[in-house]
């Protein structure tokens, strides 16, 4: 088995909303092809299914909504938390336009 998860993934702060997070809102601090690691000002509950709208800084993928389930979560030494999200029957577009904006965004090696 390929961990796609480990090849293909970006460093990338992006907007994410949804009526399940606290404060209705959280930022990516990663984010890949089987799910993100989001930045909360609490902790998520282990095991729950979040409905996500993700800002893209991309007019080619724009503002997607997808479906993730929370994996883990933990308090961050500055007083936020951080969880580990993967997501849920990506569709086959959003899967895509996912894997061509880590590819356009991931460093390239000199």
């Amino acid at each position: 088995d390929i961990d796609l998860s480990k090849i293909a993934r970006v460093k990338k702060v992006l907007r994410v909303s949804s009526r399940d997070l606290p404060a209705y809102m959280g930022l990516t601090e990663e984010i890949s092809l089987s799910g993100l690691r989001l930045s909360t000002s609490e902790p998520l509950e282990t095991g729950q299914q979040l409905e996500l709208t993700i800002e893209f800084d991309c007019n080619k993928v724009g503002t997607r909504k997808v479906r993730a389930t929370v994996e883990w979560s933990a308090h961050k030494g500055d007083g936020t938390c951080h969880s580990g999200l993967r997501f849920n029957d990506l569709d086959s577009i959003t899967f895509r336009k996912l894997a061509q904006y880590i590819q356009l965004r991931r460093p390239r090696p000199d």
